[in-house]
């Protein structure tokens, strides 16, 4: 089939990268009226993508590559062909290919030798379509192995068998249709009656189709179509899509340089592996990831039933790991680790000893299975090891054996100037610690943040729904073909032991996990000097080339599937532009880096259908990108993060670690119910403790305050503790933040206030180091970041920028400290610049905001504080909506407007009534008694209480957060300024709801029982009733009491008093502090309404 060199150039040119035009010297560009809008729109979608239409941002990145906008504007168009235009040698690929398919019958598949890699149980959608590019890749993988054909009798058929090679023609099927898929659909779509586009989608929604999915769809359309595209060379294809012709061709002549490479060095390499008369017999692909042009790794199962992997790369890690295990078994570890053999070629390997499931054979080989996961752990840690995720470890028996070791000794990228990275430096350092190895329980989100998973190497252990959506076929390769999608489930795990044919959940042997890593802790400690003496051992680790990850895979593997869609297969310029979403995280920087030649590499390998692969070696800092040049003195060498990580291991770090272990396993594997032993007096028996008894607990708490801190090169405090990860009711244990509710801000609120009254200098100096990262922050050099952190956390006087401020000032009182007052004024200038996101309510909106700004203004009498609290208590105003009752109140973080002082009408009330005591303006005292009047109208006489509508039905809580405790306690808190019969009558009611609740539950402020007892101790010191306040005492005694039988408090409903949180409204942090106000009333404010 001839083929103008015109149409070939045209298709040549539409499929042309944005790189490649740039460096295009042979070609001009259409200019017409049609052509510029083509350009605005691109530029003007290009500018969306990467910067947000912000007009400085983009002009960054293209500067940074020496471009400018009348450089680039006609490279956006479409190229025009010149006379003499040279074709690219990817063309002549192309011809052959159309030349291959028009000649190509397709009712005489049934005569090609070897058959076509298809599965009748498994059909892929369009595959015939792509039967003549299996034909052209089969000769050219002859030519490239000098042979003629592909000879039942002959090479390479000596070596592996027809299935086996079959094997790998499946997998460059699979490929083919994977890249062509969505376009050969909406061609279809196209091509077939359109009576049939959305029918069955339709009446799969109305639940009709099973009615009529019993008969057999035809084939008519469907054979109509793949011929008449076959007939044409699938020139129109290539016409219409010419991104997709240069993808098919990549992957084809990939294809052959892979497989041949494969061939060849199994023929150079047998020996060493296959007995008398052996042969490959099956080939199990797409076991990895591409890299390196689509190589992958390979199964290989032999006659004789062995099974080898083939390894693309080198395996010379794998070579230094092994020897490690070796050390550790000759040198005595309590349990031998299993090694496995390997035969290194140097620029690739083979897998001699393949690693299967295997079940436990009873109780006892389940809980040395693992005992050695914890020491693997241990290893792993002390190695730097991350990406240790669940298909990365096979449970072999009683051995936990990780199969995937390219990122042992991960080397650390310095951050990007300007980055946040940069900013959070501190936290990096934070994750050198167990989590960082992807071992222990973690949650992770789908991008829309309705998907929590795990693919932990302990944690993943239930059948998990995937967090993306993929394509289903419905009546595939049929006239009546359509696709949906949906999400599936997550590989099957072969991570976690089977005994008696169920997974054992590692939650139920946690003791062993620590055990198996306190003890190979010990014996690295112990053996340390002895390792490092080992000069061979050491010299093979330090030698080794070690993959650096610079993006997790997903990210790149979502954004190349994205970028198959038909409409950016059309123009090569469109699917750059795609691909440019990548830069946005160099853009956030002032300054080009060196590492934003990361991003040419990134996006040349997903233009290549690859998975970025970077790599150095243990002991360099240099990062190879794949171009000529590295870049120097970009990582901190894996090699010396190793060896400092050994010398350092000492009883404080093992605590530690352990600790966050225990943390992690307590976050994913919740508990069902409440715990306690209860003491052996009821609460009316007990003594209540004195003044300095509290106090004495406050510090004994203080003592696990400072021996969880962790302090970084840069002095600073950081703890690790549990959060709602994601707004998703799912706790991650992780380093905290700055904000007063569970970050360092509320820690060192309660170490000030503890030092306050013992003066203990630990107690300041831990304070202030605590304060550091937050300074750090706001003496960051580039403010757009700093604006883009704030903003993240918002304006909430619990969560966001305004609960900085108020802590500070506490934090300024406690100390005696005024600098802290002029840190606070530089946090509140933030809110100049920063926006709220509607939430109204105290925890995160313009009611905390206000607390917040007032805090301030009462001490220093900025007018400009003031007035932006008058702005914001506006917006509540302004913010209202008509209940059904006909009342106004305020819609926060739900549609329908709730009760309570955390998010609802009690604390936005009584956010504006403190307003209107300092501005006199009485309208925030009217509009706070509308929403009083809100809550009284939804009140439920027959529970005393007020309903909690965040669930449905509602429910009745005696919390903080929700219920009568935070409603009572915020009447309780301008009853100065609204003393009217029904504030005291609702504050009765709340102290009732108080005394009848059963002290069976989470300990917290927020939630919990020390919330009530302020309510408790409040309202004695208000109401000048002193028997509440000793009943607040009391209540708190028989807590801290049942806490000391119990392991700590029980923090969190259904997580193991073990696990640790420092934080202060769900925290240890909290509790001293409530401690305090018991032991000192007068001394301290109430913080849970912002005193």
């Amino acid at each position: 089939m001839n083929v103008s060199p015109d149409i070939l150039a045209e298709i040549s040119l539409k499929a042309s990268s944005l790189s490649e035009r740039l460096t295009s010297l042979t070609t001009n560009f259409l200019t017409t009226e049609n052509e510029r809008r083509i350009i605005d729109q691109r530029l003007k979608h290009w500018s969306q993508l990467i910067a947000d239409k912000n007009e400085n941002k983009f002009q960054k990145r293209l500067q940074w590559d020496n471009l400018d906008l009348e450089k680039i504007q006609p490279l956006l168009g479409n190229e025009k062909v010149i006379a003499n235009f040279i074709l690219p040698d990817w063309i002549k690929n192309l011809k052959d290919l159309i030349e291959t398919s028009s000649n190509f019958q397709i009712t005489s598949i049934a005569a090609y030798f070897p058959r076509f890699p298809t599965d009748i149980n498994a059909p892929l959608p369009f595959e015939e379509i792509w039967f003549p590019t299996i034909l052209l890749a089969r000769r050219q993988l002859c030519k490239r192995l000098l042979i003629s054909d592909l000879s039942l009798t002959e090479f390479p058929f000596n070596l592996i068998s027809i299935e086996a090679y079959q094997s790998l023609e499946r997998l460059l099927l699979q490929r083919l249709v994977n890249v062509g898929e969505q376009v050969l659909y909406e061609e279809f779509c196209l091509f077939r009656p359109a009576i049939f586009n959305g029918l069955n989608l339709l009446l799969e929604k109305l639940n009709l189709l099973a009615e009529i999915s019993s008969k057999k769809p035809e084939k008519i359309n469907y054979q109509a179509f793949i011929e008449s595209s076959l007939k044409g060379g699938l020139l129109s294809l290539w016409q219409k899509y010419p991104v997709l012709a240069r993808l098919v061709e990549k992957i084809v002549t990939f294809w052959i340089e892979a497989t041949s490479e494969f061939i060849q060095r199994l023929q150079k390499d047998h020996s060493v592996f296959f007995q008398d008369q052996d042969q490959v017999q099956q080939i199990t692909h797409s076991v990895s990831d591409f890299h390196h042009r689509g190589r992958s790794v390979l199964i290989l199962t032999l006659k004789s039933g062995k099974k080898i992997i083939y390894k693309p790369k080198n395996i010379g890690l794998e070579i230094a790991y092994q020897q490690l295990l070796t050390w550790c078994n000759q040198k005595g570890v309590l349990l031998p680790f299993k090694t496995l053999k390997n035969y290194d070629c140097q620029t690739y390997g083979w897998g001699l000893d393949y690693v299967e499931a295997k079940p436990c054979a009873d109780e006892a080989a389940v809980r040395r299975f693992y005992e050695r996961a914890g020491m693997l752990l241990c290893l792993l840690y002390v190695l730097g090891a991350n990406d240790c995720h669940y298909e990365n470890l096979i449970a072999h028996g009683e051995h936990l054996v990780l199969i995937d070791l390219e990122t042992l000794m991960h080397p650390e990228a310095k951050a990007i100037s300007g980055s946040p990275q940069e900013i959070l430096n501190s936290d990096r350092q934070l994750w050198d610690c167990v989590l960082r190895t992807g071992l222990l329980p973690r949650w992770d989100f789908s991008a829309d943040n309705r998907i929590a998973y795990d693919i932990s190497g302990l944690g993943s252990i239930e059948n998990q729904k995937a967090p993306y959506r993929s394509l289903r076929w419905k009546f595939i390769n049929t006239d009546e073909v359509y696709i949906l999608q949906e999400r599936g489930n997550l590989k099957e795990q072969k991570n976690l032991p089977v005994f008696q044919g169920k997974i054992v959940n590692p939650q139920d042997y946690q003791s062993d996990i620590i055990d198996g890593f306190t003890k190979m802790y010990k014996f690295l400690e112990k053996n340390r000097q002895e390792l490092f003496n080992n000069i061979e051992l050491q010299t093979l680790l330090a030698s080794q080339p070690v993959r650096f990850i610079f993006r997790a895979t997903y990210v790149y593997t979502h954004l190349l599937q994205k970028t198959l869609t038909p409409q950016l297969l059309q123009n090569g310029v469109d699917r750059s532009i795609e691909l440019d979403i990548l830069s946005r995280t160099f853009l956030n920087g002032e300054e080009k880096t060196a590492p934003w030649e990361i991003l040419k590499a990134e996006i040349a390998s997903i233009e290549d259908l690859d998975i970025p692969y970077f790599s150095t070696v243990a002991n360099s800092g240099d990062l190879s990108i794949g171009f000529k040049s590295p870049l120097s003195n970009y990582l901190t060498p894996g090699y010396q993060g190793f060896r400092e990580r050994l010398q350092k291991l000492n009883d404080l770090d093992l605590k530690q670690q352990i600790i966050i272990i225990q943390g992690s396993f307590a976050t994913r594997f919740p508990k069902n119910s409440y715990s306690y032993s209860e003491p052996i007096k009821s609460p009316s028996e007990i003594v209540t403790f004195t003044s300095n008894q509290f106090l004495g607990v406050a510090q004994k708490l203080a003592e696990g305050i400072h021996e969880r801190a962790i302090i970084d090169q840069q002095n600073q405090a950081h703890w690790f503790g549990l959060t709602d990860a994601n707004h998703s009711n799912k706790l991650q244990y992780q380093p905290l933040g700055y904000a007063l509710y569970e970050g360092n801000c509320g820690i060192a609120l309660s170490l000030s206030a503890l030092f306050s009254i013992t003066k203990n200098e630990t107690d300041r100096h831990l304070a202030l180091q605590a304060l550091q990262p937050l300074k750090n922050w706001l003496n960051h050099s580039n403010s757009a970041l700093k604006i883009k952190i704030a903003q993240q956390m918002g304006i909430g006087g619990a969560t966001g920028i305004s609960s900085i401020i108020y802590a500070l000032v506490k934090i300024s009182q406690f100390l005696e400290d005024q600098t802290w007052l002029e840190e606070a004024t530089r946090v509140a200038e933030l809110l100049n610049v920063i926006t709220g996101e509607g939430k109204l309510d105290i925890i995160g909106g313009e009611a905390g905001a206000i607390l917040g700004l007032l805090s301030l203004y009462r001490e220093t009498q900025q007018t400009k504080l003031l007035d932006k609290a008058r702005y914001y208590g506006n917006i509540l105003i302004e913010r209202r909506i008509t209940t059904q009752s006909g009342l106004k109140a305020w819609k926060t973080i739900t549609e329908h407007p709730l009760t309570g002082f955390s998010h609802g009408a009690a604390g936005i009330a009584y956010a504006l009534d403190q307003l209107y005591e300092i501005t006199g303006d009485k309208k925030y005292f009217r509009i706070a008694k509308e929403g009083k009047d809100y809550e009284r109208a939804v009140f439920c006489q027959k529970n005393q209480n007020w309903p909690n509508f965040l669930s449905n039905p509602p429910n009745f809580k005696v919390m903080w957060c929700h219920g009568a405790t935070g409603i009572g306690l915020g009447r309780l808190g301008t009853i100065k300024i609204d003393s009217a019969p029904l504030i005291l009558d609702e504050v009765e009611i709340a102290l009732g709801n108080n005394q009848n609740y059963q002290q069976k539950s989470v300990d917290n402020l927020c939630c919990g029982n020390f919330g009530r007892i302020e309510l408790s101790l409040t309202a004695g010191q208000i109401l000048n009733r002193p028997q509440l306040i000793e009943i607040a005492r009391q209540k708190a005694t028989y807590i801290v009491q049942l806490a000391q039988q119990n392991q700590g408090y029980q923090l969190f409903g259904n997580v193991s008093s073990i696990a640790y949180h420092p934080g202060f409204f769900q925290g240890i942090s909290g509790i001293i502090y409530q401690l305090l106000r018991l032991a000192y009333p007068e001394q301290f404010p109430v913080i849970l309404l912002w005193r």
